[in-house]
């Protein structure tokens, strides 16, 4: 399993910070939590996102957490639907459902806004619209990934079938489609709109936005069954108040998101259909 070795442990300068509502904490040091990340990224760039949240959280909560993830896709999901793996997860909306399903997890709180991909292609490529793309070469990260998945309903939207009329190309990571499509090895990425804004300014103003999917609820923290739920409390606290501290808002904005809401786990239901096109096999 692939982690940074580093344990984030407490820093106490962050203890005035704990918003009034948070759970008290134990009298024993807590064992180190494993928070396993899903892979849409080279592991280097998650850390380099998501460490300075999980110090935060550590702090403000008296909790270690240490972070995790996997070498690919598959890896991680087999990790999370055993439901031992991970002490908590950060993943997908479709994935989500089957880690509660398979793996028993809970939601812990998800990423505010709305997720969606976007079709990116060079400015100077002389391409304007999803159908001329038929033929051609597509990045994309996995087959099982959230973004491939809304992007076979955008190409079939615009009569096209993904895995058939375009030549598909898998990579590691969102970053490495998209200097894919930079170094002119395929035409086209399949990329979440945040890893757009992520990249250096000198690949950005090559690419543009071509089209975009549909938008669904966002990315999710979740924890597994049987984690003591005082422990689960104090976690969530910290999470959804983060952007109320200066300390919090800091490390939010190295992940690139704004904030963190509570799961409304009915707005994840109409998550099934992308589940529907895996069984399909409409993914590869």
């Amino acid at each position: 399993m692939r982690r940074v070795s580093l344990i984030l442990a407490m820093y106490g300068g962050l203890a005035a910070c704990l918003p009034a509502s948070l759970p008290p904490a134990s009298a024993e040091a807590p064992n180190p939590l494993r928070v396993g990340f899903l892979p849409v990224q080279s592991s280097q760039e998650l850390a380099q996102r998501f460490t300075p949240l999980l110090r935060y959280a550590s702090a403000s909560s008296g909790i270690p957490l240490v972070f995790y993830t996997a070498p690919d896709f598959d890896t991680f999901l087999q990790r999370t639907h055993s439901g031992k793996e991970y002490d908590l997860i950060w993943t997908a909306p479709h994935f989500f459902l089957l880690a509660e399903q398979k793996g028993g997890y809970r939601p812990l709180a998800r990423v505010a806004g709305k997720l969606y991909g976007i079709l990116v292609v060079r400015r100077d490529s002389g391409i304007a619209e999803a159908s001329q793309l038929r033929g051609k070469r597509i990045g994309i990260v996995d087959p099982k990934a959230f973004m491939t998945l809304l992007g076979v309903e955008l190409f079939h939207r615009h009569g096209l079938r993904l895995f058939r009329d375009l030549e598909v190309k898998p990579y590691k990571s969102h970053n490495s489609a998209l200097l894919g499509v930079h170094k002119r090895h395929v035409e086209a990425a399949l990329v979440a709109e945040l890893q757009l804004r992520l990249l250096t300014d000198e690949v950005r103003r090559d690419l543009q936005n071509l089209v975009e999917t549909a938008r669904t609820p966002h990315m999710v923290f979740a924890v597994r069954p049987g984690l003591e739920q005082t422990v689960v409390d104090r976690l969530q606290a910290v999470l959804l108040n983060a952007h109320t501290t200066d300390e919090g808002r800091a490390a939010l904005e190295k992940t690139g998101f704004p904030t963190l809401i509570p799961v409304k786990r009915e707005e994840y239901l109409p998550m099934k259909r992308y589940l529907t096109l895996l069984d399909k096999g409409e993914s590869r």
